[in-house]
């Protein structure tokens, strides 16, 4: 399988050459990553506009020597708003069973105050709130996968959202004329806590909520939590109902300046009476064009409390867009165990093609 892992790769290379050739003036450009597929709103403004993305991945891990090539996203996004303040979303992924990821009204009533009603991303980390067709890596970080609802330690797996109900803005216009920007953003919201389009399974609601401070153009510092609670469980050694809660907290700040970009978290979580905790570092250049360049540190405590071995991804990636609406994904990541130096460790190689609709 080796083979068709690099079939793959030799094949999106060529590609790329190919394309390279037919338009040398294409550049990156994440404001182009919005190409409508149909745009009716302009003669009819509550008509939807509609986008998507289409995302081919493979990997190859030394471990076991196991592959994977499969379809990993095909994502339909539609978007309207028959007023000034009055909006709707809807965005499904199509790619094995479908299903809808985001499905929300919205309220805006200018900049400090704007309300949603629906399912879309909860507020926890910064992470969690950047698409999949322009996060630099190819997946999540492990805190963000199981702190904030992907492979959650709770069981969950809905994709970093919930049904519910968001309120957020932004306030405090600073810096000077023409550079102007706003200090202070702010999110909070009430959900279901529980799976992707999924009725509320117990009688309780969860809050969750974020503020962002930026200072100066380019620099978010950040702060979000997450208080839940799933329904309670029989502890079978008192067989007396046992309160299961789920909180998150996350600390983050992101830079970007020009062709360089750096962001770091660490978020800390409480599922039942297992606390876990995980951080990153991803930094980013840009050296021309069309290539962006990153290489990122991930650490993940399963149960912090205990003496369980800290997981680490140490990676190294690169995306390449050489047209607007084509670009390639390559990851490579040594994975290792602190407390287990001679155990669990492999390298890791993946690889993702996009096309946008």
């Amino acid at each position: 399988m080796k083979r068709l892992l690099l079939l793959l790769l030799s094949v999106s290379l060529t590609a790329i050459s190919h394309l390279h050739a037919a338009d040398d003036s294409a550049a990156v450009d994440e404001g182009l990553l919005q190409k409508p597929l149909a745009s009716l709103d302009k003669a009819h403004p509550w008509l939807p506009s509609i986008t998507g993305y289409i995302q081919m991945y493979a990997s190859y891990q030394t471990d076991d020597d196991s592959n994977t090539l499969n379809l990993k996203r095909v994502m339909v996004y539609a978007q309207g708003s028959p007023a000034s303040w009055l909006g709707y979303r809807l965005q499904v992924n199509l790619a094995g069973t479908p299903k809808i990821y985001d499905v929300s009204i919205d309220f805006h009533a200018g900049r400090y105050a704007n309300f949603s009603v629906g399912q879309f991303k909860t507020p926890i980390a910064l992470e969690n709130q950047i698409s999949p067709k322009t996060l630099e890596m190819i997946n999540c970080t492990q805190a963000v996968r199981h702190l904030a609802g992907f492979q959650d330690e709770s069981g969950y797996n809905n994709a970093g959202r919930d049904i519910g109900a968001m309120f957020y803005g932004s306030a405090f216009k600073v810096g000077h004329e023409g550079g102007e920007h706003d200090l202070l953003k702010y999110t909070v919201g009430v959900f279901n806590g529980a799976e992707l389009n999924r009725a509320d399974d117990n009688k309780y609601k969860d809050i969750s909520g974020r503020i962002d401070i930026i200072p100066i153009q380019g620099l978010t510092v950040s702060c979000s939590g997450y208080l839940g609670r799933m329904s309670d469980v029989l502890d079978s050694v008192s067989n007396v109902m046992k309160r299961m809660d789920r909180n998150r907290i996350a600390f983050g700040l992101e830079w970007k300046h020009s062709e360089w970009m750096l962001r770091t978290e660490y978020l800390s979580g409480k599922t039942g009476s297992l606390k876990s905790d995980g951080w990153y570092v991803l930094g980013g250049y840009c050296p021309c064009r069309k290539w962006q360049l990153y290489a990122q540190y991930d650490a993940y405590r399963h149960d912090r409390t205990a003496t369980s071995a800290v997981m680490n991804y140490c990676s190294l990636g690169a995306k390449y867009v050489p047209l607007p609406y084509f670009f390639v994904n390559l990851n490579y990541s040594y994975r290792f165990q602190s407390d287990h130096p001679s155990t669990g460790n492999y390298h890791y190689a993946e690889v993702m093609c996009s096309v946008l609709l």
